[in-house]
């Protein structure tokens, strides 16, 4: 808005024209709310929805109720953005774990003060009557009922039929539950992740996790909090939640018992997604912020590939992997060239003992790559099948090539998909600080 415009706005305000019951009549009202709107976010605490408009109104009513020339819009989204700390509520995203193993899991297996998964391993009706471990959590968390018996009745029916993460955050709802998707997202995703290498459970019969467990996945993970200003010590009352959809396969055929007993990396991984997340803009160097916020990306983009490659879309799978790279070893406008790529990977690596040849490698895939974009002759182009005795098919999500009885494509490029996507694993998930610290260093340096 100009400044002419602001002007008019204190002048108004000032001689008791323009109040809070009449403020949404100035004819600049919307500018005044988008131009805040695109400024608030970089201070990390924000809502765009009444709420919003409700502070930015009473903010600048009692602003200029003296007369005043200061219209600095990006010092009032700051202050604005501090008083809707007022906000900040526990919440805690559901998440049900399809397919994980409740043999191996304990009753609650707790994996920080604030993430805890839970077998679910009790009677239908302890959990449909809040009485389930799930249901203490909750209520100890975020001071409110759950209403298990709701989320069966009219959201899904599947809900408990596995086991199931609880991640608490205090944060403002409305964030939370934007957020949530790629938290969500990553928690299968840095699973499957780690599992990539891993041998099946020692009672895995080769049939699969649908096969073994028979039981429909849960589509739906959902999002609780405690209503801003409502009573803490009143159970029932400012108990607010939504539930969502998976925006992804929601199944988990890795190995729960190694799961268990290496659950340190997991949670590390977890909570450093989590911290990515909410991390405020204006807190951070602005390089120091894009990686972090790109390899939360990275993660969510690579759950995408591995259930292309678990239904055999190998090519669209190899196209997203090298656009993680690209993502993590250029920065925005810089023209993409396969050799600086591979410079960058090799300096990346530099010291570190790999049991395959970066720069081989890289030229290989990248090959497959072209011959994909340019002639659409890629890694497919040998069509293989599978036989209906098989009883799990190529279904999306599952572990990719165990299912398979012979190589869906030449041994040399079956061996160099597999080594590629191990390497993107390695460098998402081995040291991510080394990765964040080597992109301010050597990728973005402005």
């Amino acid at each position: 808005m100009s400044f002419k415009d602001w002007k008019k706005l204190s002048n108004l305000i000032f001689e008791g024209k323009i109040n809070k019951h009449n403020f949404t009549s100035f004819f600049k009202y919307d500018v005044i709310m988008k131009d805040i709107a695109l400024n608030i976010k970089k201070y990390g605490y924000y809502t765009y929805d009444g709420r919003f408009e409700d502070c930015v109104i009473d903010f600048l009513c009692k602003k200029y109720v003296s007369l005043s020339t200061d219209f600095d819009i990006d010092l009032m989204a700051k202050e604005i953005s501090f008083q809707l700390r007022k906000l900040i509520v526990p919440n805690i995203i559901i998440i049900p774990l399809n397919h994980l193993n409740r043999l191996y899991l304990p009753n609650e297996l707790i994996l920080d003060e604030n993430i805890s998964i839970f077998s679910m391993n009790e009677k239908e009706s302890k959990i449909r009557r809040d009485k389930s471990l799930l249901s203490e959590y909750v209520e100890k968390k975020i001071f409110c009922k759950f209403g298990a018996d709701h989320i069966v009745v009219t959201k899904d029916p599947y809900f408990f039929n596995y086991p199931i993460m609880a991640i608490k955050i205090e944060h403002i709802d409305y964030i939370v539950e934007h957020e949530a998707p790629k938290i969500v997202e990553s928690v299968y995703s840095i699973m499957r992740m780690l599992d990539i290498d891993k041998v099946r459970e020692s009672t895995d019969r080769g049939w699969g996790v649908r096969h073994r467990d028979r039981l429909p996945e849960a589509h739906t993970y959902t999002v609780y909090y405690k209503e801003a200003g409502s009573d803490f010590k009143n159970l029932n009352e400012g108990e607010l939640g939504y539930s969502f959809r998976f925006k992804f396969s929601p199944i988990l055929d890795i190995n729960t018992q190694l799961l268990v007993e290496n659950q340190k990396k997991y949670t590390e991984l977890l909570n450093l997604v989590i911290n990515n997340s909410f991390i405020v803009e204006a807190d951070h160097d602005k390089n120091d912020f894009i990686i972090r916020k790109k390899w939360v990306n990275a993660i969510n983009i690579f759950n995408t590939a591995y259930e292309f490659t678990s239904i055999g879309k190998f090519d669209s799978a190899l196209m997203l992997l090298f656009s993680i790279l690209e993502s993590l070893f250029f920065k925005l406008g810089e023209y993409n060239k396969k050799d600086t790529l591979i410079e960058r990977l090799l300096l990346f690596f530099n010291g570190k003992k790999l049991d395959v040849d970066i720069k081989e490698l890289m030229k290989d895939v990248i090959k497959y790559r072209n011959e994909f974009v340019h002639q659409a002759i890629g890694l497919e182009r040998f069509k293989t099948y599978r036989s209906l005795n098989d009883r799990e098919g190529h279904i999306q999500g599952q572990k990719p090539f165990i299912h398979d009885a012979w190589y869906p494509m030449p041994e040399k490029e079956f061996r160099d998909f597999n080594l590629f996507m191990r390497l993107v694993i390695n460098i998402l998930i081995d040291d991510p600080e080394i990765l964040y610290n080597f992109y301010i260093s050597n990728i973005d340096i402005s």
